[in-house]
């Protein structure tokens, strides 16, 4: 039975259920002066088909389709104590004209209202607005970012750090018992308003036959369907991976009639070019004796196949016939997959994610990382000549973790960094721990120069660093600058 087939089975049985009630009281009925139920009105903004999307941090009795239902009484929130420096992304199937955006953020009880937050489009930085406020963009994007930039119950502290180039130190805490997050975006086009569409969830669960270490949070199979392309699966067999195989199961039986990949290592460029890629590989059903063989060019646009012959079931099997060589490592990456019944986009829903969270949370009870997990760290030195330095970083429980800088120099010269990735423990105590980072590091100055056409720099560097959380101080090796964090 395919995804539509599903769908109309649902209608017709809703429909029926319909039909059996009686559309007025009979006469021997008790008249009650109930009021008539309000129809929801049809939704009648434009449809914006995502490839994929995906919240930093999200509540566990809360989702991202809240925040953008138009509903003003649902919204996507943040877990709580987790509030600056979340965000939610969105990869539009198709290159999308965004004449505006426009947000309404979450209220209420326990809710600290989001104050600015910042918009990136295409990965770099546009600008920052208030709620409410309509932001203009005007021009054709493939991705849009919506960083929390500033909260309410956040507070500032004076703190001492032995600085001699700034005068002035804060550290900044938002309330550990509060959430915050988005009530309705709204996202507007030349026709009106759009409504996304985002691929179908569908329970089910993905096996590979070898994954690279550390297997805990990096590589992970499940990271081919959680819409970040920064993240992804990468064997770990000898060699290039050939032989490989991955398994995908679903609880419902599926149709399928094309795949699509996000072929590589996507994090950056120089990840993309470093690992093996896949080449040659085959498809099918699990029962299938003879599986369909196809090719992916090496290519990091995604790429979308249709296959020899549409498939139905609920097991189905990719294997690796043969991957493109990797600049620095044999290990083979797949980033994306998404599955097609013909244009109806679907992805496995499966449990991973929150076992690994529980799993990185029991590893983190009683030790200096319980402090730190899923809350922003972040400082921020001033001095009187006019110069600023703002840093921040969060290790997330479900493995990733983001560093933020900005600089301002007395002249008003402006430098930013992201860097963003995993993270694992190397040791960890009720005191002290060490924790490595790896990921992508980008510095938008080098993105501003680039797109002036001035600079021929890789905008995205392989990042590797080691964070040590000693006293009161996170500290990074190479990267990170000492935040206080209480």
């Amino acid at each position: 039975m395919t995804l539509k087939s599903l769908l109309s089975v649902t209608l017709i049985a809703l429909l029926c259920w319909a039909c059996e009630s009686p559309a007025t009281p009979a006469a021997s009925d008790t008249p009650t002066d109930t009021p008539p139920v309000e129809e929801t009105p049809p939704d009648d903004r434009i449809p914006l088909p995502l490839h994929g999307w995906y919240a930093t941090s999200t509540a566990s009795d809360s989702d991202l389709k809240s925040g953008f239902d138009r509903d003003a009484q649902s919204a996507w929130l943040t877990i709580p104590g987790a509030g600056p420096d979340e965000g939610v992304m969105l990869y539009f199937a198709d290159n999308t004209y965004l004449e505006s955006i426009q947000i309404e953020v979450a209220t209420g009880p326990g809710i600290a209202a989001v104050k600015m937050i910042e918009i990136y489009a295409n990965g770099s930085p546009m600008g920052i607005i208030a709620p409410g406020e309509t932001f203009t963009l005007g021009e054709n994007y493939r991705n849009i970012y919506l960083r929390i930039n500033e909260v309410q119950r956040t507070r500032s502290l004076p703190i001492k750090v032995d600085n001699p180039y700034y005068d002035t130190f804060l550290r900044h805490e938002f309330a550990r018992d509060y959430q915050t997050g988005f009530a309705n975006v709204r996202l507007m086009g030349r026709e009106g308003e759009y409504r996304v569409v985002p691929p179908i969830a569908i329970a089910g669960r993905v096996q590979a036959t070898s994954r690279l270490n550390p297997e805990q949070a990096a590589y992970q199979e499940s990271h081919l369907f959680d819409a970040r392309r920064e993240f992804g699966w990468v064997e770990g067999a000898d060699g290039n991976g050939i032989g490989e195989q991955l398994r995908f199961q679903f609880d419902l039986p599926v149709q399928m009639t094309h795949l699509q990949f996000w072929n590589g290592y996507q994090r950056s460029n120089s990840h993309y070019k470093a690992n093996a890629r896949l080449q040659n590989f085959t498809f099918g059903t699990d029962v299938d004796s003879m599986q369909a063989a196809y090719q992916l060019a090496d290519d990091p646009l995604p790429q979308k196949i249709r296959l020899a012959r549409a498939l139905s079931g609920r097991d189905f099997a990719l294997t690796i016939a043969s991957a493109y060589r990797g600049r620095s490592y044999q290990d083979l990456a797949l980033s994306e997959l998404l599955f097609f019944d013909e244009d109806q986009a679907f992805v496995i829903d499966s449990d991973y994610p929150e076992q690994l969270q529980r799993q990185i949370k029991t590893a983190c009870t009683g030790t200096v990382l319980g402090q730190l997990l899923d809350r922003r760290v972040a400082n921020t030195y001033t001095s009187e000549a006019g110069a600023r330095e703002d840093l921040s970083a969060i290790m997330r429980s479900d493995g990733t973790f983001v560093m933020y800088t900005k600089a301002v120099d007395e002249l008003g010269t402006s430098a930013q960094t992201l860097a963003d990735g995993n993270w694992e423990i190397i040791e960890a105590g009720p005191e002290s721990a060490r924790l490595r980072v790896f990921g992508k590091y980008l510095n938008f100055s080098d993105l501003e120069l680039y797109y002036q056409g001035k600079t021929e720099v890789e905008l995205t560097r392989i990042f590797k660093d080691e964070i040590t959380i000693s006293g009161n101080t996170v500290q990074g090796k190479k990267y990170l600058d000492a935040v206080v964090f209480r």
